[in-house]
């Protein structure tokens, strides 16, 4: 679709003569297109590069963001709509092999992409619940899709909260990984994740101390994300204990 500069966009959207009448208007009626019987093939519309207008003088390039994304840029607009997009994305994933015979099989990532990245994020107290619901309820495909996300998509506030959650998904790729005799392979997208996070001291030992006690129960595969995470989060204060702990006998 054809749309001028992102900035008349956004102005457009909030000096409209409706407003604020037009905003829940204009979210009522992309949530009935996107629940419609063919709402994944508007949505994979909306989340492709728009093209500027050929009136347009003011816009910096012929391409610019996604229709999604420049909603989603849109103050009174991106709660709502950030909310029912991961409620979208949650749904796509229950059901990962009909996802991957259609042609929408990278919804996920474009939902994502959409999502990462935003100039701000408004009321964003929910958004931990959602994307650990999305992670309980999808495969491993969807969840290294969403966990790669998370730095750039949740707001340094909650990044807490969603590193105690992927600390409880590692003890479980450790456990897992352990009684099967291979890597899980969450492991390294997870501690990738926790390295990119905004962390407070005390999480950060949590997690740390966590690793280090399953160092021995490691798969061998996943060895190298593990070093790589506690070399990431050392301290001067800490760097005595984790190298004691990493001279210990670890089976290879």
């Amino acid at each position: 679709s054809d749309v001028c500069s992102s900035d008349l966009f956004h102005k457009d959207v909030s000096t409209h003569r409706d407003y604020p009448e037009n905003i829940a208007e204009m979210q009522r009626t992309l949530e009935e297109w996107l629940d419609q019987e063919k709402g994944q093939e508007f949505l994979k519309k909306c989340l492709n590069w728009t093209v500027t207008s050929n009136s347009c003088s003011t816009a910096r390039s012929q391409q610019q963001d996604c229709l999604l994304r420049l909603l989603l840029q849109t103050p009174d607009v991106q709660p709502g709509l950030l909310k029912h997009l991961l409620e979208v994305l949650a749904i796509i994933s229950l059901d990962e092999e009909e996802m991957l015979r259609s042609q929408h099989s990278n919804i996920p990532r474009l939902i994502l992409n959409a999502a990462r990245f935003l100039n701000r994020i408004e009321a964003g107290e929910g958004l931990v619940g959602n994307c650990r619901d999305i992670l309980i309820a999808s495969s491993e495909l969807v969840q290294v899709e969403v966990i790669t996300a998370l730095p750039e998509m949740l707001p340094d506030g909650q990044h807490p909260a969603m590193a105690l959650h992927l600390r409880e998904m590692l003890d479980e790729q450790t456990a897992a990984g352990t009684q099967a005799g291979g890597a899980g392979a969450l492991t390294a997208t997870i501690l990738d994740c926790l390295t990119n996070f905004t962390l407070p001291k005390e999480v950060v030992t949590e997690v740390r101390d966590g690793v280090l006690a399953r160092l021995d129960r490691w798969p061998q595969a996943d060895l190298p994300a593990v070093l790589d995470f506690l070399m990431a989060v050392i301290t001067k204060d800490s760097a005595r204990e984790v190298i004691q702990e990493l001279t210990m006998p670890i089976k290879l």
